[in-house]
C-alpha cells in the first residue's frame, strides 16, 4: 500500500477500506468520511495551503 498525500482527505479519515486497494490515490471528498484526527480540518486546510 502506498502512503497518501496528507492533501487527501484520506489522510484524516479512518478508512472505508478503499485504502487497502494499492492503485487508489486518495480523494479530496467523501460522503463516507469518518475524521480520525483531532482538528483535521485545520490541518488539512494547512496543507493545502502549503501547496
Amino acid at each position: 500500500m502506498q502512503q497518501i498525500d496528507n492533501k487527501k482527505l484520506c489522510y484524516y479519515c479512518l478508512s472505508c477500506g478503499k485504502l487497502e486497494n494499492e492503485d487508489f490515490n486518495g480523494v479530496m471528498r467523501c460522503k463516507s468520511f469518518m475524521a480520525g484526527v483531532e482538528k483535521w480540518q485545520e490541518k488539512w486546510r494547512e496543507a493545502l495551503k502549503k501547496s
